[in-house]
């Protein structure tokens, strides 16, 4: 599927999608007005009305500000469309030390072959054992929200900003001969200075 450009606000509607429906981080949105929680939960995203995503959006930036302000600011411009799951191997993880400390390529191939070693992210292993619960109880069905990833054009490599446990869980399944899906929805930030983007 060819990528189209999308609103900007489609960054905050994937992030807060997937994060208000995670053990990790629900707890985060549990002050947003009921109506608009329900509608995130439920993935709603046409049900929002243009007076409650700038709601959305004070959200998502009070939890991910440092995600989310500067790629924003740096200029960049969002796109839909799909990746197959197999290139899912070759995308980036966040230059976040624990990170690159448990995969110094910063490949998912080698933070995936770490995690399902029983290793965890130096200094955040919350983030592994979020990722092993995820992975227990993953349905395809239930995922609300794209991967975000971001990237200097809509060629690899991404670098992921949010959907770190799905990619990895898509992989590590595939890997054990687990039926994914062949395609994962995406959302692809093309940014205009990605080398001056502190996550890069």
């Amino acid at each position: 599927m060819p990528f189209a450009r999308v609103p900007d606000r489609e960054l905050y509607w994937n992030f807060i999608a997937a994060e208000a429906n995670s053990s990790r981080y629900g707890g985060y949105y549990a002050d947003l007005p009921p109506r608009l929680l329900d509608l995130v939960k439920g993935g709603a995203h046409e049900e929002i009305s243009d007076a409650e995503w700038p709601v959305l959006k004070a959200a998502v930036i009070r939890l991910r500000r440092p995600l989310v302000e500067q790629v924003v600011e740096l200029g960049t411009d969002w796109y839909e469309g799909t990746l197959a799951s197999p290139s899912l191997d070759a995308v980036r993880v966040l230059n976040f030390a624990p990170f690159v400390r448990l995969a110094p390529s910063r490949r998912l191939r080698e933070f995936v072959t770490a995690l399902d070693a029983g290793k965890d992210p130096p200094g955040d292993e919350g983030f592994g054992k979020n990722y092993r619960r995820f992975r227990a109880n993953f349905d395809p069905a239930k995922i609300v929200g794209r991967p975000v990833l971001v990237a200097p054009n809509l060629g690899e490599p991404y670098t992921e900003i949010e959907g770190l446990t799905r990619m990895c869980t898509f992989i590590s399944k595939r890997r054990a001969g687990d039926a994914v899906p062949p395609q994962v929805p995406a959302l692809v930030g093309v940014c205009m200075q990605f080398d001056q983007w502190q996550w890069k």
